[in-house]
């Protein structure tokens, strides 16, 4: 279900109250009225773009979970948009790429240059 604490956000925001004061038919209501609205979940001034997809077995299985799916989908747009995610350190891009080279280094040296590995 979409982050309490977000949806708290929202609520507040809109002057509309507490939401974990709600009954579940109340959330619902709300969310419900709002994806079929014209507000905007997401900020204009937000960059880039969504892409969802999903394997064709799985839309069958979760065609009646439909209303969960896209409240979990706005809950995480909302929760990077309002808390974006901190730049990586420097320190830490260069010691994942050393890691990464080492890596790369011994997987070709078993797969590649190991005669008893099968290929």
């Amino acid at each position: 279900m979409l982050n309490s604490e977000t949806l708290t956000a929202i609520t507040k925001y809109l002057d509309m109250g507490t939401c974990s004061e709600w009954d579940e038919e109340k959330k619902l209501e709300f969310l419900t009225r709002e994806l079929k609205g014209k507000r905007l979940l997401v900020p204009p001034s937000m960059e880039g773009t969504l892409r969802s997809t999903e394997q064709g077995e799985m839309v069958q299985s979760k065609f009646g979970q439909s209303i969960t799916d896209c409240t979990q989908t706005a809950g995480g747009v909302l929760l990077a948009t309002l808390h974006p995610p901190h730049p990586p350190q420097e320190q830490k891009c260069s010691l994942m790429e050393e890691i990464s080279k080492i890596s790369c280094q011994n997987y070709w040296s078993v797969v590649y240059k190991n005669p008893e590995f099968l290929t």
